[in-house]
């Protein structure tokens, strides 16, 4: 029990723990030299000299336990220790305020553990804290705790050694012999009652002594059912208390991974716990979630994106032959700043980020890694880049210009979805910064297109080309029904987001701006992404169908409702 040498709340370092060692051997040898020198007996009436035992070999100095104890304060220490630790086991109330203290700091330290944050000396910590809490288990399951005297089992010895208790028992075999010779005359009574051919008069008899023996059988009837309720209240003492402790033991087992369990559990999924503002509120930790949680999943699948659970997600079709019916969205360059056609792949046989290990980030970095070094085209060509040693100024720089992402927000950490960051996470970006793939973010990859300017038709031509090639290079999960699979539901079917960065003065200062957007399936985000506000009049509109859709259908709506928006903001300008 090394928690005495440091304290029930403090830590026990190194130092406390050798500390208590010392004091064990060095109480252990005073005791045994104490058992082994012969104790020097000297009257007062006769000279030390002349004692038989004057000459005998022996220490000068007896080895007397009160004085040692005034001389080393270890041995004092390890005297008050023992005395503490009995008292401890021998009063119940104090080993259940121990056990309590113990077990709050055992559940905060396996929950630290289980994040894998634990240090090689705070893993020992914890096997010692194992070890204690299984002694007191142990302690509790055979009765230590409480000198092994229960009350009910006190109760149950002193009432079965009383004598009258003894007579009782004595008395209540008595009367099952009563009972049973009462039984046999009622049964030869009835017997009497069917063969007698004198009828009543036989009857009349054998009810008589029926009644006389019941008489006789009163008295002992009661004590006997007196003695069957004490020996049956006894007895069901001693098998609740068996009972008890047995249940006790394996609270004491299983509390540990219930509580994991519990926690895995909230982890899992509990965006819209933690954050009720959530549009959606759910994440789902790995691809198979979507067909284990169906029952989750398909209401808010539906309620979301109008995707019934009878629907089925078109074939994937980009559009490489009808890309002449985008043109420049705006020619002037008077609007729209920049566009950008982004979509999310996941790794088929790899878990989503709340389940992905160390080795699973790094495996599927180094997986994607060899992918990328296999484009060779000039415009898709590129560089990875590691978040993992890349600078602080590196990192602000492009995320400022909207080429790299930053640690999740608080929705994301919600959903346990920024393990080991930055570790496995990274960007690659072509010259021109162009073409970009992010490496596990919320998804294992966002593969970007974008460039400034309106010219949609030219964004999603480089996209088809760098998503044909990596298709032939990495298995990406997808569900027949649900189409391609992601870790937020908004983004399953297409995963398509054809956005574009647009200033709309006079639309965005209308009242009812995002009701129209809405009506052409037009969804309005700040320009950082979602739950983020708008800068300088600079709005981030997107298409807000990605299921029952084609990839083209799903940039088309897109490219239909901005051109629509930019008509009626030049028709209020004409009015302004």
């Amino acid at each position: 029990m090394d928690w005495m040498y440091a304290g029930l709340s403090s830590e026990i370092d190194r130092e406390n723990f050798l500390t208590g060692r010392k004091v064990d051997k060095n109480f252990e040898q005073y005791n045994e030299d104490f058992k082994k020198t012969p104790p020097r007996i000297e009257s007062l009436s006769q000279p030390a000299s002349s004692h038989r035992f004057a000459d005998a070999p022996c220490k000068k100095t007896l080895l007397d336990l009160d004085t040692v104890r005034k001389e080393d304060p270890l041995v004092s220490i390890k005297v008050q220790e023992e005395q503490v630790r009995r008292d401890i086991l021998e009063n119940p109330m104090k080993m259940k305020c121990l056990r309590k203290i113990v077990m709050k700091a055992l559940r905060r330290k396996m929950k630290k553990m289980y994040k894998g944050r634990l240090t090689p000396e705070e893993r020992l910590e914890c096997a010692r804290f194992f070890h204690l809490v299984d002694q007191m288990a142990c302690s509790r399951s055979t009765g230590m705790a409480g000198s092994s005297k229960t009350v009910g089992n006190l109760a149950l010895e002193n009432s079965c050694n009383k004598p009258e208790m003894r007579k009782d028992i004595r008395g209540y075999e008595k009367d099952e012999r009563s009972v049973s010779k009462l039984s046999d005359a009622t049964r030869n009574s009835s017997k009497e009652f069917v063969h007698s051919s004198g009828g009543v008069s036989d009857v009349s008899k054998s009810h008589r002594d029926f009644q006389k023996e019941s008489r006789h059988s009163t008295s002992s009837s009661r004590k006997r059912s007196w003695a069957s309720c004490e020996k049956e209240k006894r007895l069901n003492e001693m098998v609740q208390n068996a009972s008890w402790r047995k249940e006790q033991r394996n609270k004491q087992l299983t509390a540990f991974a219930a509580h994991e369990k519990d926690e895995i559990q909230r982890e899992k999924s509990s965006k819209g716990v933690k954050n009720p503002d959530s549009s959606i509120g759910v994440y789902a930790p790995d691809a198979e979630s979507y067909i284990v949680f169906k029952e989750i999943f398909d209401p808010i699948i539906e309620c979301y994106h109008h995707f019934g659970p009878n629907s089925r997600q078109p074939a994937f079709d980009l559009g490489l032959d009808r890309l002449d019916q985008l043109c420049t969205l705006d020619p002037e360059g008077k609007y729209i700043q920049s566009t950008r056609i982004r979509c999310a792949r996941t790794l088929a046989g790899y878990p989503f980020n709340p389940l992905l290990t160390e080795a699973g980030y790094l495996e599927i970095e180094n997986k994607v890694k060899d992918a990328l070094n296999a484009l060779a085209e000039d415009d898709l060509r590129g560089t990875y880049y590691p978040l993992k040693g890349m600078t602080t100024e590196v990192q602000k720089s492009l995320i400022k210009d909207h080429f790299l992402f930053k640690e999740g927000d608080r929705f994301l950490q919600a959903a346990n979805a920024c393990r080991f960051w930055p570790l496995g996470r990274g960007i690659f970006h072509n010259k021109d910064k162009t073409f970009l793939i992010w490496v596990n973010e919320e998804d294992h990859l966002r593969i970007i297109s974008m460039q400034t300017g309106g010219n949609v038709r030219a964004v999603l031509d480089r996209l088809i080309r760098g998503l044909d090639k990596l298709g032939t290079l990495l298995t990406f999960a997808r569900d027949d029904r649900l189409g391609w699979l992601s870790f937020c539901p908004t983004n399953l079917g297409t995963t398509i987001r054809a956005s574009v960065h647009i200033k709309l003065p006079l639309m965005s200062a209308r009242a009812d701006f995002k009701e129209i957007c809405s009506k052409m399936n037009l969804q309005v985000r700040g320009i950082h992404g979602e739950h983020s506000e708008s800068e300088g009049g600079i709005h981030d509109i997107s298409n807000s169908r990605r299921m029952g859709i084609t990839e083209f259908e799903a940039v088309k709506e897109m490219y239909d409702g901005v051109s629509e928006l930019i008509k009626m903001e030049k028709e209020m300008e004409k009015n302004f």
